[in-house]
């Protein structure tokens, strides 16, 4: 998948292809695109994430439902709801113990029907890369 390892310019180039790829309220796609999100912003890649909401901004409202398209346009500047950013916090914790990350983990994944668990497989998708990043010589 582009999205483990490709340059911006290419992640820029893919991004569009997943907007309002699936079912629902918020397409899997669009659910990907917000884990991602999120994680590359944990990271602190903001070049990036500003690089990405260039590109789909503008086409967001087109390709896929209103409150995808919404959530979508928040996530690029930055906010989030409550259960991502909690599992967030517990992934950046230096104390968090096994439970706490449980409980942020299944908080996360309970949204809508399968939101959750496409949103964490951005946010995997992302923490993925940023490892990647880091130490290049690891397999893919």
């Amino acid at each position: 998948m582009v999205f483990d390892h490709a340059h911006t310019p290419d992640l820029v180039e893919a991004a569009p292809r997943l907007l309002g790829l699936g079912l629902g309220l918020t397409p899997s796609g669009d659910d990907f695109l917000l884990g991602f999100v999120a994680g590359r912003l944990a990271q602190g890649r903001r070049d990036e994430v500003r690089a990405l909401g260039r590109a789909l901004s503008h086409r967001v409202f087109d390709a896929t439902s209103l409150v995808s398209a919404s959530y979508l346009r928040h996530a690029f500047r930055g906010r989030f709801g409550s259960q991502l950013r909690r599992l967030i916090a517990v992934l950046h914790s230096r104390s968090a113990d096994p439970q706490e990350l449980r409980t942020a983990v299944l908080g996360a994944i309970q949204v809508g029907s399968t939101s959750g668990w496409d949103t964490l497989v951005g946010l995997l998708t992302a923490l993925y890369r940023f490892q990647h990043e880091q130490d290049p010589v690891l397999p893919r």
